[in-house]
């Protein structure tokens, strides 16, 4: 464009280099000349939907064109262009204030804000009665159309049933599970994709399951040991037996619900463990559940000793509450000799002491403990409490039937192994009535473990 505007007007070459030249030289160029301007100075008016600071910056422009004029000059130009309404609003006040241009924009800003509101508000209430239409149909309606309105957010859907208004949690129509939402229907093709699926549709998302917790993930980790790979179908009874279980005892009282808008600084943390998985539930102290959570055991960690076990739920469940941004924390534990360790290492009372095979492992989890409240400037409490009483005994739980099965199915893989090695073998290990009373001894102590 500079190349069009030097070769037609033969800007010199000194020129080119300024600013000013080359402005004043596309002005000439392209600019509307002093008549025209000043016609369409003279002609403009405020464009429907058009903002008043819009509209007089237009006429600052176009009155330069032709030499400029006063601001008072520019004032009467501003409210001359105005709609009738505006203009006899702002005449009346100039008259009174003696105002001046920025206060003409500025009541102008208001009045034509005030017009478009009640214009829309016209134009969305019911028509009249007599049926008669509006005069200046076409004008309203290109007010209304040129009027912007605010946009309202967009409503979050709920995936759950589709509508808009509400998130899956919170559904009334429920979200799969809890709230009496319809239970989902087992997989017809069992695989550990289709499982996994199905068990993350019972527990993913809710911040209270119960003992649908740790069923679901005894139920994945079988699913685990029957199958290799994600798409292997299998057909395995207890898989089978445990899915009709749960789906049963689901139709009858599903445990998942809560939400996650909990707020506050205290609350009730309880924590159990078993041979099977550790618990922990998080309480309000108005009485209600905020959070549950429960791991299984790893089957190399059967070994260690109960009391360590509930140490480490005591530890997540000090984590967990953590998370919630509590301070003021009540544990709860029924575990006499976990309580005795925590109390005093937080009172400082007296030193730990223990003679078990893992003392040094024992007294790290207690120094961690110790660490958190500290580092973290927790304020908190240990209480002792019965079994029965505490809240995380159902996460640490499965069906005893459960156990049963799976500790028979155990030793008779055994007693095939047995049966089938070779006397070298059988040599080199013990005897295979041993290795079946240790496995029966096993199980049975597991499932006295859930009964007691």
């Amino acid at each position: 464009m500079l190349r069009r505007v030097s070769s037609g007007r033969q800007l010199p070459v000194d020129h080119r280099a300024s600013l000013a030249a080359v402005k004043s030289a596309l002005f000439a160029a392209f600019a509307l000349d002093s008549f025209a301007a000043y016609d369409a100075f003279v002609t403009r008016r405020l464009q429907p939907g058009e903002s008043a600071d819009v509209y007089l910056a237009d006429l600052r422009r176009l009155a330069e064109l032709f030499g400029g004029v006063p601001d008072r000059t520019l004032s009467c130009a501003f409210v001359n262009g105005l709609p009738d309404a505006a203009r006899q609003v702002i005449r009346a006040g100039s008259r009174a204030e003696a105002l001046d241009l920025p206060s003409v924009v500025a009541r102008a800003r208001a009045v034509l804000s005030d017009d478009r509101v009640a214009t829309v508000a016209a134009a969305t209430a019911a028509p009249p009665r007599g049926g008669g239409g509006s005069r200046g149909g076409t004008q309203d309606a290109e007010a209304v159309m040129a009027a912007r309105v605010p946009r309202r957010p967009r409503s979050r859907r709920c995936w759950a049933c589709g509508r808009l208004g509400h998130l899956a949690a919170g559904c009334p129509q429920g979200n799969g599970t809890g709230s009496g939402a319809a239970v989902p229907d087992p997989p017809d093709r069992v695989t550990r994709r289709s499982v996994f699926a199905w068990c993350g549709r019972l527990v993913a998302h809710l911040p209270v399951c119960g003992w649908l917790r740790p069923a679901a993930a005894w139920v994945k980790r079988r699913a685990n040991a029957v199958t290799r790979g994600w798409d292997d179908v299998t057909t395995d009874a207890l898989l089978q037996s445990q899915i009709s279980h749960v789906h049963s005892r689901l139709l009858a009282a599903d445990p998942a619900r809560g939400q996650w808008c909990w707020t506050g600084d205290q609350a009730i943390v309880w924590t159990d463990a078993s041979s099977i998985a550790a618990g922990v539930v998080i309480e309000t102290p108005c009485g209600g559940v905020m959070e549950d959570a429960c791991w299984l055991r790893p089957g190399d960690a059967a070994a260690t000793h109960i009391n360590m076990a509930e140490l480490d739920a005591a530890v997540r469940g000090l984590n967990l509450a953590v998370a919630w941004g509590v301070t003021n924390i009540d544990l709860r534990t029924d575990s006499a000799t976990v309580h005795r360790w925590v109390d005093d290492a937080l009172s400082g009372r007296a030193r730990l002491r223990t003679r078990a095979a893992g003392e040094m492992l024992i007294r790290r989890r207690v120094d961690l403990i110790r660490q958190l409240a500290n580092e973290l400037e927790l304020k908190v409490t240990v209480t002792l409490v019965r079994s029965e009483e505490n809240l995380a005994d159902a996460l640490t739980r499965v069906p005893k039937e459960w156990l049963r099965d799976e500790c028979e199915e155990s030793r008779m893989s055994v007693m095939a192994d047995d049966g089938a090695g070779d006397s070298a073998a059988r040599g080199q290990t013990s005897h295979p009535l041993v290795q079946g009373w240790a496995e029966e001894k096993t199980c049975a102590e597991a499932v006295q473990g859930l009964e007691s």
